[in-house]
């Protein structure tokens, strides 16, 4: 019992593990977007006011 318990625990923190990992790479992917986002638009305003 003790053995299948510590399985699935290990086999739980590799998930949050897997999981966290993937909401980092997320969260950078959501900073570069914006940027550029921010970036183009700005610039294109200035443009048009220019």
């Amino acid at each position: 019992m003790m053995l299948i318990q510590k399985m699935n625990n290990m086999n739980n923190c590799k998930e949050t593990q897997k999981q966290q990992h993937k909401n980092k790479r997320l969260k950078q992917y959501n900073i570069i977007t914006l940027q550029n986002y921010n970036i183009i638009t700005l610039q294109h305003y200035n443009i048009i006011t220019l």
